[in-house]
């Protein structure tokens, strides 16, 4: 059997074959070659010859392996047997693969290899490895973060330095990089370091260098944080002074400690925190003595231990055991928030001491010793925090204690209450400070009998509002002000009052021809239905009333016959007098009952000319007329009602109905140019009847006679249809003067027809309602648009394929092209996307890109590989192809081979082959002489030819062959059992040993 495979080195798209020659030995039958192939790409330069792509069976035998193609990278690995394979591929050390190996289960059918599938390998980059050492050391720390980053991109990558201070980045590609050390507590020398990245690994032979880490303790006295105790460093194995955030010795300190010790060479001190922690931020490996030193304003303090040995080596340091300084009346001032002092302020710090302040704020605690302690201030009106306090050498001054809040104080009066309510004691009040957090800006509280009230409130503006339920607000409750808004300084603030309100309501009514008599105004609170409705007479044009409760009212002109610009108004009686109410007729009632909506014109009998017109909607509606008398009303719509003019007079008031009994039906037709073919069949779906309207005309500016549906009157409504044409995207108005009138509930279907054009759509079935206009259709008219092309070089029997897309069902039309390459089809639906192929046997057609419907022919070529006969591998396009022969137990000469196709060429190329391995053959047959198929059978090198090993499976005669065996070696033949065969326990003989010569072997 013999695999060779074809592939194009100058295109991404690959042309290969494969072909079977089946030969049989005795009663053994070949087995299929599967190709198992692919690229190793890149998208840098490297060289493609390092790298060996292997493939092992399940348990690590090497069963091929094969160098990729210097050029392009591709590969192709020949696989006889089915089974489960490992491919893997074996570059340099350090470079990176993405898959490194890809596990194959071969069946012949669904896997890649069977399927002729690529199995790529994408290379991911080099090696780039380091060292960060420390200063004076060779070695270097753990945790470093190493940062790595392209100089011309954005894109960065991290790690961390391992043991000694090494640290690597895989799947680098070639490049500029910036590689950077940093720490969050260490300080660095050449911490930065540009690297070159091109063909290889990298190893930076730049060290970066580490030139100082973290030192760190605390220092306490009796168990509390001490500030501004020195620490002075001293080493006899470093000598750097200026070391970073660690200020010198003074001359008088250094002479002070060496009389009290022996010290080594002095480098420089810091001092402690408030929190008691000191720190030395960069200090280099090495050995170090730390000496502590504490002086006071009048005395000198210990300080255990005296002095630390400590050693700094790859790592932060942090002095576990604190240092301890071993060993007064404290003053204090209570303050306004502006720093005036507070007197007569009772001021205690436990039981054992208390102080009342001067008129300065000013109290003293005598004998107090270092610990914690909680001071209180107290003072009516005025309200204090408790102050926590850690009283120590350091803090012969206490901190100032302000007011943290005061009282705020009022009053609410009521002189009489509205009806259902009678509640003082326990009313609520609101206060909002300005500014103030979210839980703390509102608070309440409560009046007494007295209606008094306070807030304890801090320094700020605070807004006071009285409660005021909605039910008591729609019973008329209302105070003045609704609220108050009042700032507190630095003092209590008394007497803030609230006041109850009432008010007085007045307004004006006007009437047509003056004269009001008899008119009434009543109002009505909506807002508390325990209040009597209120209904007073108009007095001339004026009506009043007086001591209404707040609340929302309904004001109301009591004259139902007469038409008001408003009979009715809400009015909102909150804080003030009411004085603008205004009733104001506007005419007479009519009420109409419509079937449908209409334009209603009308006319007073003694005038007959038009007074006016009302757009009314279905439905009772009712209207007013400004005069008195007697009217003529015309309806006007797209119906027909039963009268064409109806009577009203206002002296006797009745109601109208006003009934369509027909309805119209309109439509449009749009077009691009002007036609003057265009008719419409409006057929009954009921009675099959057609009416036919047209040949419609295009209007021009010019034209005076179109209808208006609004103006026109019953007796313009004949026969026809109301056809409006667009033209140019602009609306015509209906040139046709008839119109077509049906009953509700008919349907019509609706056809435009011309010879022309194609309409959008082809008809319309629509149904009269009671709209107007009864029913609607719209079209639109296209011309017909036609495909054409032709196909260069001139070449006929060209397959065209036209397919159509959108929403509808896709159409197809097939053409070939004529003895001049060309091809028409038409016409067709404008508006539609249609997608053009063209195809013919030999040849490569391509759409032309600046002209759509034209096409490039491309003649294809062929290779011929001829070997004891000819295979051919036709309709190849132009480029460059790689060829390479396959076959287990063969090598062949040339092994692989670059071949350039032109258009419409033919490349011949000699192939020959030599075996170089044998097959053994066989049979495997049951208890009972049947032939078992599918056993797994194997073949093991023994002695020298250990590592070879071939397996495969029989068929469904029971035959096997093995095929790939090594001359001069040793193989032993066997049943293979566990997992590959589960239903055989053992097999006779149990193997057979076999001696390679120079032949195939049948056993």
């Amino acid at each position: 059997m013999v695999d060779r495979s074809i592939m194009s080195s100058s295109r991404p798209i690959f042309y290969g074959l494969v072909f079977f020659v089946f030969s049989y030995l005795s009663s053994t039958q070949a087995q299929d070659v599967v190709g198992c192939g692919g690229f190793v790409q890149s998208e840098v330069d490297i060289n493609y010859s390092l790298i060996q792509m292997k493939l092992f069976t399940k348990q690590g035998i090497i069963k091929s392996q094969t160098e990729c193609a210097p050029n392009n990278g591709y590969f192709l690995i020949p696989l006889y047997d089915k089974g489960t394979f490992v491919l893997k591929i074996e570059p340099p050390v350090g470079w990176s693969f993405d898959p490194n190996s890809v596990e194959l289960n071969i069946d012949g059918t669904t896997d890649k290899c069977s399927k002729g599938e690529d199995i790529n390998f994408i290379f991911t980059g080099f090696t780039l490895s380091g060292k960060v050492i420390s200063k004076g050391r060779d070695l270097g720390p753990s945790g470093v973060e190493i940062s790595l980053q392209e100089t011309s991109g954005d894109k960065e990558r991290k790690t961390v330095t391992a043991e000694g201070g090494f640290f690597s980045f895989a799947r680098v590609l070639p490049g500029k990089y910036l590689v950077k050390a940093s720490h969050a507590s260490w300080t660095f020398e050449n911490a930065e370091r540009e690297v070159l990245v091109e063909s290889g690994n990298v190893d930076v032979i730049d060290k970066m260098t580490v030139s100082g880490y973290d030192v760190k303790g605390h220092v306490l006295s009796d168990g509390e944080p001490i500030q501004d105790v020195g620490f002075l460093l001293f080493s006899k194995s470093v000598s750097q002074k200026n070391l970073p955030g660690c200020e010198e010795i003074p001359a008088d300190v250094i002479e002070m400690i060496k009389k009290k010790t022996e010290i080594d060479t002095p480098l420089c001190r810091v001092k402690s925190g408030v929190d008691g922690l000191f720190l030395f931020p960069s200090i280099p490996s090495g050995e170090y003595t730390l000496v502590p030193y504490y002086q006071g304003e009048l005395i000198t303090f210990d300080v255990v231990p005296s002095k630390l040995t400590f050693s700094v080596n790859y790592k932060s340091v942090v002095l576990k055991t604190p240092f301890q300084v071993h060993g007064f009346s404290v003053t204090g001032q209570i303050l306004t928030a502006e720093g005036q002092g507070i007197g007569d302020v009772s001021v205690s710090a436990g039981e054992d001491f208390i102080a009342t302040t001067t008129a300065e704020g000013v109290y003293v605690l005598n004998n107090v010793t270092a610990g914690g302690y909680t001071i209180q201030a107290n003072k009516e009106h005025y309200f204090f925090n408790p102050l926590k306090v850690q009283v120590t050498p350091n803090t012969p001054r206490l901190p100032a204690i302000t007011p943290t809040a005061f009282h705020l104080c009022g009053r609410l009066k009521f002189d009489e209450f509205p009806p259902g309510v009678n509640q003082l004691k326990g009313r609520k009040m609101i206060l909002q400070t300005e500014g103030a957090s979210i839980a703390t800006r509102s608070m309440s509280t409560s009046v007494d009998g007295n209606g008094d009230f306070c807030f304890k409130v801090p320094p700020g503006v605070h807004t006071i509002q009285p409660v005021i339920t909605t039910q008591e607000v729609s019973a008329g409750l209302a105070l003045t002000p609704k609220e108050q808004a009042v700032t507190v300084a630095s003092s209590p603030v008394l007497g803030v009052t609230f006041s109850q309100f009432r008010a007085t309501v007045t307004g004006i009514v006007k009437c047509i021809g003056g004269s009001c008599s008899g008119v009434s105004v009543s109002l009505q609170s909506i807002s508390n239905p325990n209040l009597p409705k209120a209904e007073v007479q108009v007095t001339g044009t004026s009506f009043i009333f007086k001591d209404v409760f707040p609340g929302k009212y309904k004001a109301s002109v009591l004259e139902e016959s007469w038409c008001w610009e408003n009979s009715s108004l809400d009015i909102q009686v909150s804080e003030a007098d009411v004085t603008d109410l205004q009733f104001v007729q506007s005419g007479f009632i009519l009420k109409c009952i419509l079937s449908h909506d209409i334009t209603l014109f009308f006319s007073l009998d003694s005038r007959k000319e038009t007074v006016d017109s009302f757009d009314l909607p279905k439905g009772t509606k009712t209207f007013c007329l400004k005069e008195p008398g007697v009217y003529n009303l015309m309806p006007r719509s797209c119906h027909q009602f039963e009268q064409e003019v109806f009577i009203y007079n206002t002296s006797a008031p009745s109601v109208l109905t006003l009934t369509a009994i027909k309805h119209l039906l309109s439509g449009t037709i749009k077009t691009q140019q002007p036609t003057s073919d265009i008719t419409v069949n409006i057929r009954s779906l009921k009675s099959k009847e057609v009416t036919t309207i047209g040949p419609l005309k295009l209007e021009s500016k010019e034209q005076k006679d179109a209808v208006d549906l609004n103006s026109s009157k019953p007796e313009e409504l004949k026969t026809g249809a109301c056809i409006q044409l667009y033209t140019l995207g602009k609306l015509c108005k209906p040139l046709n003067r008839g119109f077509v009138l049906f009953r509700r509930g008919e349907e019509f279907e609706v056809t435009p027809v011309s010879s022309e054009l194609l309409f959008y759509p082809a008809s319309r079935v629509v149904t009269i309602s009671d709209d107007c206009p009864a029913a609607w259709a719209e079209f639109e008219g296209r011309k017909g648009v036609f495909i054409e092309g032709r196909v260069s070089p001139a070449l006929s029997g060209v397959q065209i394929v036209i397919t159509s897309g959108g929403e509808k069902p896709t159409t197809e039309i097939t053409v070939e092209t004529d003895n001049d390459g060309k091809y028409r089809v038409g016409p067709l639906h404008g508006g539609i996307e249609y997608s053009l192929a063209a195809s013919k046997a030999g040849f490569i057609l391509s759409p032309v890109a600046d002209k759509k419907g034209d096409f490039q022919a491309l003649k294809l070529g062929q290779i011929d590989i001829v070997e004891n006969g000819t295979m051919v591998f036709a309709n190849l396009g132009p480029g460059q192809y790689f060829f390479r022969p396959m076959l287990k137990e063969y090598t062949f000469t040339p092994a692989s081979q670059m071949i350039d196709v032109g258009e419409g060429s033919t490349v011949q190329l000699h192939v020959k082959g030599k075996r170089v391995a044998f097959s053994c053959f066989g049979q495997i047959s049951s208890l009972n002489g049947e032939p078992e198929k599918a056993i797994a059978i194997e073949a093991v090198g023994l002695e020298s030819c250990e590592s070879f090993q071939e397996e495969t499976l029989s068929d469904h005669e029971g035959k096997y062959r093995l095929r790939g065996l090594q001359p001069g070696c040793m193989y032993r033949v066997r049943v293979k059992t566990g997992d590959s065969n589960p239903h055989i326990e053992r097999a006779s003989p149990s193997f057979i040993d076999i001696q390679v010569s120079g032949s195939d072997l049948q056993k």
